[in-house]
């Protein structure tokens, strides 16, 4: 019996929010141990060789290596969904995937600890068959749609589907509308230390992030 096909890889990182109840901080430069959120995300990203499209505004682009796709979907600021379609079409339109099947890893670059987070999902996809999507749940049984790794033939009919215009401030679990007709949701609970992600000034605290001004808040 032939070993399975390992699927390729590709990425679609979100990194375009307002922060808002950061007082406006730019998740994607918060830095780290010495490095930017978006940085950190990028370097595991690339060591694994998945092929990765960044969705966020223009400014991020001196973060943003050579050959990594940078878009933003419209209009701006509309949504993750529209963000995920954006990124999604241009991994599409930049290159071939090549045979067999593909999965898309659906990422927040908020998310603190990137390489253990790609680890385990990519542990949870290998587990899963072709077909399958993972989705990831906390402890409290929320999805987690920032966090996901989905067939890319399905992304890229859902874009086809939807066309230009996307899903204006549509949910990201739009996306796997009709999806349990095609495949099986696989909805492993993620640790909590892999899903902790940066909303408050709180949490930048809490996970070493420096935040300018955050001591007087």
């Amino acid at each position: 019996m032939p070993a399975p096909v390992e699927p390729v890889l590709q990425a679609v990182l979100l990194a375009g929010g307002t922060g808002s109840r950061l007082g406006g901080e730019d998740k994607a430069l918060l830095m780290r141990g010495g490095s930017t959120l978006l940085s950190r995300w990028l370097e595991e990203l690339e060591l694994r060789k998945i092929r990765t499209a960044v969705v966020g505004p223009v400014h991020l682009r001196a973060q943003v290596r050579e050959g990594v796709d940078l878009v933003q979907e419209e209009p701006a600021f509309s949504g993750p969904a529209a963000g995920i379609l954006a990124g999604a079409r241009a991994l599409q339109h930049s290159g071939q995937l090549g045979e067999g099947p593909s999965a898309t890893l659906v990422l927040a670059v908020d998310l603190v600890s990137p390489g253990p987070v790609l680890e385990w999902l990519l542990a949870q996809l290998g587990a899963a068959t072709a077909a399958d999507a993972v989705l990831p749940r906390d402890e409290s049984g929320r999805d987690q749609y920032l966090c996901m790794a989905v067939p890319t033939a399905w992304l890229q009919w859902r874009a086809q589907e939807l066309g230009p215009a996307g899903l204006a401030n549509a949910r990201a679990r739009t996306l796997l509308d009709g999806f349990d007709g095609v495949g099986t949701l696989v909805r492993p609970v993620i640790p909590a230390e892999l899903g902790a992600d940066i909303d408050t000034v709180e949490d930048a605290l809490r996970w070493g992030i420096d935040l300018p001004g955050a001591a007087g808040r």
